[in-house]
This record gives structure tokens, sequence and C-alpha cells, in this order.
């Protein structure tokens, strides 16, 4: 929780802000974000709280081999509690490691922002995959990579209409909270990936705990799908579910 707070406080002096943002009139983020002692902080923040969300999370999988190890002696009953207990653990860790990463700026990435950009176009009645974000008009202003300028999207035909849905539902309001919507998408993904994960284990008889241990409380998959926001985490969500229904003979749904 302490490398968590730690990225999201390093965040608001390093993380991106698009160049017509409103936060910039903040005092306060102006003044992180232009002081070079401020910016050289949050730097070491963000890099010390990224190795210790990695350590804590090597001692996580750590504590589940040593529980692991005690299981063939257990009665059914308490084999069944034990595990319990391990899955309990890694599912409270994953989500205390995530909570504060949800309100950081966005690191690593600024896909979120083209996002934005592609809904913005489609809301202008222009086609992302044939339009670059150069034809919209401030498009550089809301936080773009200059290098979606001339761009098509890549991203299905689902996704866009969903960028569309978000950017059309925030139109009133500034772009953060447009940005923050796709983070949620994101982390909605996330959820659904880890909970078809744990039902897949669960029914080939796999260690549930390790399982979640990879995919929802890695510091890779949470700063992918939760600090950068990225729309992946909602195509995996969707192929692990299918996999899951196929194993359960529920083709069609698969």
């Amino acid at each position: 929780l302490a490398g968590s707070v730690s990225i999201l406080a390093g965040s608001y002096a390093v993380g991106w802000v698009g160049p017509a943002s409103t936060l910039h009139d903040l005092t306060i983020l102006e003044f992180l974000r232009n002081s070079r002692g401020a910016v050289i902080i949050g730097g070491v923040l963000m890099v010390a709280g990224t190795l210790a969300l990695l350590f804590a999370w090597l001692t996580l999988g750590v504590s589940l081999l040593r529980r692991a190890g005690g299981r063939d002696r257990l009665s059914t009953a308490e084999r069944r509690e034990h595990e319990r207990v391990r899955l309990v653990q890694v599912v409270t860790s994953a989500a205390v490691w995530a909570a504060p990463l949800v309100f950081t700026l966005p690191l690593f990435s600024r896909d979120m922002f083209a996002y934005v950009g592609q809904g913005r176009l489609m809301a202008a009645g222009l086609n992302p995959y044939s339009d670059g974000m150069a034809s919209l008009p401030g498009w550089y202003g809301i936080g773009v990579d200059p290098l979606w300028a001339d761009a098509q999207t890549p991203y299905g035909p689902v996704f866009v209409w969903l960028e569309r849905v978000v950017v059309m539902a925030t139109d009133a309001l500034p772009t953060e909270v447009a940005v923050f919507a796709f983070r949620l998408l994101a982390v909605f993904g996330l959820a659904m990936l880890a909970y078809y994960a744990w039902r897949i284990a669960r029914l080939r008889g796999l260690d549930e705990a390790a399982v979640l241990w990879i995919v929802a409380a890695s510091p890779l998959v949470l700063m992918n799908f939760v600090v950068a926001g990225h729309n992946d985490s909602l195509m995996l969500g969707f192929i692990v579910g299918g996999v899951y229904y196929a194993l359960r003979d529920r083709p069609v749904l698969g």
C-alpha cells in the first residue's frame, strides 16, 4: 500500500497532463510540475513505489509457496479453509495495491488521451479508420501523443463505439473525467480477467491463489491496466471469459 501511495504522490509531479488541461489552473499542481526539486522528488517517489510494489508482490508469492507446503497433512475441511485464506490474501492485496493507482495521473503511456481524441472524432462525425487525430481542432491540447496525428485507430469497432459513448457522456466536463472513465473501463476489464481466470483455475483444479497472484496482483498488470489504463484488459477479460464458458460446454456463449 505504501508503494502504491508513493506512486500516486509521485504521479502528480511527473504524470502526463494535456497542454489545455484545466488541472493547470490548480496552483499546487503547477508548483509541483514546474519546480525542479518537486519533479525530482516525484520521480524518486514513483520509482521507489514501483520497487516497493514489486518487493511486496514477490514476498506475497513466497508466502503463498510456504503456506502451500503443509496442505498434504490437512484434512479436507482444513485444506478448503487453508485455500480460502490464501485466496483472500491475494485478492485483498491486489485490491489494496490497485486502489490508490486508480487516482494517479497517467504514467508510462498516453493512450487514454488517444481514446478521448478518437471518441471526439466519432462525435464530430469523422471516421477514425480513415481520419487521423490532426483532423480534430485542438487535438494536441487534449494531451494526445503526436504519433497519433495522422494515424488511424488500430482498435475494433466495439471499443471505438465505447470511445464515442464515453466522450459524449462527459462532453460538458473536463477531459480528465473522460480519461478517468477510460481507466475505469480498463479496471473493469482487469476485474473480469481475474474473475474468469479464477473460475478456470477452480474448474481445472489449479492453485487458485497462485493464478490470481500472477493475473491480478502482478505490478506489470497493475501498471498496464490501472496506471496506464490500456484497453487490452477488456479484450483479455472477454477472451478468458470465452475460454471459461467453452470449458463449461457453452460454446455459443464462449
